[in-house]
């Protein structure tokens, strides 16, 4: 058995309460004309979590059921990736709770509806979020302390299959992924072609996710973003997560074995496809289509609240190009992978056999 039923039943309610957390929280600020007035310890807590149900799914998924991996993760890796999510998850969910759309959420409704006649928050998801954010942490802790007390990464069995409730397995996704990794040493042009679509691809997701992130300014308790930024981010960062295990996991550390192409292309094809919807939607928005007539009327706003725009209009912009161009090269990775597909397909098995012998 791949892994027990017991870390299974955990790893899923990882995904689940991750899941769940990422839900409330986003849908704890209310969403008006000019967009939801969130802020950057809510839209972190929402990155954690998001890359917490990510992980959780990963065990659940590629790693038990789909069986796509070649190596299962090892003791260290699981520990390492356990504990950076312990810390950011601790962090997010202490951010959230401080901050003045949770703490004061009664308070800044009150005042922001005598003021505009709008609420902002919807203080029970928010209360619901920060509640599931710390149980999201607790469940990364309880497996974190559980490879320390029941996995021993030193023994040489262990050194063979990937303890903490993971043995190695030969499956036909394994064996893809290493035919697939081996047409790379018979064309090595085709190898840096690829590695470089890689780096290119992390390059443009981080100025798409930073320039996206910073296109929204402060105005009274945050700052007013919107479903569909919040999803350019989302897609930005599986991009930069994506990447990042490609070039650092794969191919640096080598810690893993490269996807098979199958796995590969569906990816590539779906970042692609996320990639393209999101950039046209933040294009098409009415923050960026009509940015410099909202950021007018809010410099023009001579109440206590106004007097600041609240777009920065070029970054925004910035944002949805560099979406259409990062499509444009994931597509060309998803070209490369046909590129010497032939090599990467599975050879028969060679058989000696003696003179006279039948097979």
């Amino acid at each position: 058995m791949a892994i027990s039923t017991t870390r299974l039943a955990v790893r899923s309610l990882q995904s689940l309460f991750a899941l769940l957390a990422l839900v409330f929280t986003w849908g704890g600020y209310v969403k008006n004309d000019d967009g939801q007035l969130s802020g950057l310890s809510p839209e972190f807590s929402i990155l954690m979590n998001y890359s917490a149900f990510l992980t959780g799914l990963y065990y659940v998924l590629p790693v038990k059921i789909l069986k796509w991996t070649a190596v299962a993760p090892s003791v260290a890796f699981q520990r390492l990736v356990d504990g950076v999510l312990v810390v950011l998850l601790l962090l997010g969910a202490i951010l959230l709770w401080a901050s003045s759309g949770v703490k004061d959420c009664s308070e800044k409704n009150d005042e922001y509806e005598a003021y505009a006649g709008l609420q902002l928050f919807r203080c029970g998801n928010l209360t619901m979020g920060v509640i599931f954010t710390f149980i999201t942490f607790a469940l990364f802790l309880v497996t974190l302390i559980w490879s320390f007390v029941s996995d021993d990464a030193n023994t040489s069995q262990n050194k063979a299959a990937a303890a903490a409730g993971y043995t190695e397995a030969t499956t036909p996704g394994a064996s893809r992924a290493e035919a697939y990794s081996a047409a790379d040493s018979r064309h090595p042009a085709l190898a840096i072609a690829r590695r470089s679509g890689r780096f290119i691809q992390f390059v443009l997701s981080l100025l798409i996710f930073i320039s996206t992130v910073a296109g929204y300014k402060h105005y009274f308790t945050g700052r007013f973003t919107s479903p569909v930024a919040m999803f350019m981010v989302l897609v930005s960062w599986s991009c930069i997560l994506y990447t990042l295990f490609h070039l650092v996991v794969v191919d640096i550390l080598k810690k893993s074995h490269r996807p098979s192409a199958g796995i590969e292309r569906l990816l590539d094809l779906l970042l692609a496809v996320l990639l393209l919807l999101f950039a046209i939607l933040l294009a098409a928005s009415h923050q960026v289509s009509d940015c410099d007539t909202v950021n007018a009327k809010y410099e023009a706003d001579s109440g206590s609240l106004g007097g600041s725009n609240i777009y920065r209009c070029g970054s925004l912009t910035r944002a949805y190009v560099l979406g259409f161009i990062d499509c444009v090269v994931f597509l060309a990775t998803l070209a490369l992978s046909f590129c010497g597909s032939s090599d990467s397909e599975l050879a028969p098995r060679h058989v000696d056999v003696e003179p006279g012998q039948q097979v």
